[in-house]
């Protein structure tokens, strides 16, 4: 399973999920082949509107994700961050 990031790159540079593929919801559909494939893609925002467009946009071109509709703040921070 990938994890794609779609939120701004300020929102992105304030915390992240490690190992997510980061690609802002409005730059998507030119870095479409970017997104894996061959597997499903978990893909969130701040809030779950923005996934919710880019998660409709990668299915459109054959991708498996799941829209992760749920607020970024409740990401738990690293141990000691």
């Amino acid at each position: 399973m990938a994890i794609l990031d779609v939120r701004g790159a300020g929102e992105h540079a304030l915390a992240h999920i490690p190992g997510a593929q980061h690609i802002a919801h409005t730059r998507l559909l030119p870095h479409v082949d970017e997104v894996p494939a061959d597997r499903p893609v978990l893909v969130h925002c701040g809030s779950g509107a923005r996934s919710a467009h880019a998660a409709a946009l990668l299915q459109r071109h054959g991708r498996t994700v799941v829209n992760v509709a749920d607020a970024f703040a409740r990401w738990p921070a690293p141990a000691g961050a």
